[in-house]
């Protein structure tokens, strides 16, 4: 029995081991095109810096969501000290998609679908907050794969 059970976690265990990793794993340089409409006020600061760079990552973070690391992780000036919230996760929404989740601050942040095509994202972007008297701002984002920065 037990060597029957060594078998097939064996087995298994080389079947993992087999498969290729996610293709959406790694580093992207990402462009953003200009919100349409623009955040109204004063609302556009908590947008900017926009990432030039996403870091997508095979581990959990939670629930059915992965890791991630987008720079620059500067908070807005008008939110010192919080950089904690500038985190990134993501998760497949289908074979060729990713959803990505940037929190900016509390319930306030950019949400994207992207298709993945060999070393291509192509996707849109949208701002979401927890009340808005506004049409919600949309953007296209293109990215190309690129190496991972050190120490990352």
């Amino acid at each position: 029995m037990f060597h029957y059970v060594s078998v097939i976690l064996a087995a298994a265990i080389t079947s993992l081991m087999a498969q290729s990793p996610d293709p959406a794993v790694g580093c992207w340089h990402v462009t953003f095109t200009r919100w349409t409409p623009m955040p109204p006020g004063n609302d556009s600061v908590l947008y900017r810096p926009l990432p030039d760079t996403l870091q997508l990552d095979p581990w959990p973070l939670h629930s059915e969501y992965l890791h991630g690391v987008r720079r620059p992780a500067t908070p807005p000036q008008e939110l010192p000290g919080r950089p904690a919230s500038l985190r990134l996760s993501w998760k497949r929404i289908s074979p060729d998609s990713v959803e990505l989740w940037l929190p900016v601050w509390w319930s306030t942040g950019i949400r994207a679908h992207a298709r993945i095509d060999g070393d291509s994202l192509l996707g849109n972007a949208w701002i979401y907050v927890d009340y808005t008297g506004y049409d919600t701002p949309q953007s296209s984002v293109r990215g190309t794969r690129i190496s991972c920065p050190r120490g990352a």
